[in-house]
């Protein structure tokens, strides 16, 4: 199962529409998979983990909505699969089209329906661990931003100060040097004194 997202394209359309081709590959990632499933045993699938990877890279790469739509979507299908592969006798199976109620003791089948609660379980518990990462992220921008203003804060106050000041490490080796300095010292570049150890 591939994504746009492991292949680097420059093409100014693709940028510009992402989220849309993201959704149009879970989409065929979900087809894809439940073709596999079908294939391979329908309820009986070693290959139902799919779903989940899908609904968790949908949460990851665009938001907790298109997650649930993808948790909804990979139920229906499953759901679609696993009544097809019911036998003739059961009362609602697809091919008899018919839907009356029944209480069903048949296991296979109860474990299909704790697949789709869990399909939907994994949207929910992958969406919010989605969005909190989504917020720290956005929380730690706002952080480096901040930061970034502080240390050219404190670079123009240090070069504009009219004492000369050098700043050492733990190892006395020279970490800053303001123009002072190097005037008083009669260095023309502070390239050539910093990371050197102070005599």
């Amino acid at each position: 199962i591939s994504h746009p997202d492991l292949c680097v394209c420059s093409c100014p359309l693709f940028q510009k529409f992402i989220n849309w081709f993201k959704g149009i590959q879970i989409s065929f990632d979900i087809i894809i998979a439940s073709a596999v499933i079908y294939v391979t045993g329908g309820m009986l699938s070693p290959f139902i983990f799919f779903y989940a990877l899908i609904i968790i890279f949908a949460n990851i790469t665009l938001t907790r909505n298109a997650g649930y739509v993808a948790a909804a979507s990979s139920a229906t299908l499953y759901l679609i699969i696993v009544l097809y592969q019911l036998p003739q006798e059961y009362p609602f199976s697809i091919k008899g089209f018919t839907l009356s109620p029944i209480v069903l003791e048949d296991k296979e089948l109860a474990y299909a329906f704790f697949r789709i609660a869990g399909f939907l379980f994994v949207a929910m518990l992958s969406g919010y661990l989605s969005e909190r990462m989504r917020l720290t992220r956005k929380e730690l921008r706002a952080s480096e931003e901040g930061l970034v203003i502080l240390e050219n804060l404190h670079e123009n106050i240090l070069q504009n100060l009219i004492s000369g000041v050098i700043t050492l490490d733990l190892k006395k080796r020279l970490i800053s040097i303001n123009r002072t300095a190097l005037e008083i010292l009669g260095i023309a570049s502070e390239d050539k004194v910093l990371g050197k150890e102070a005599n």
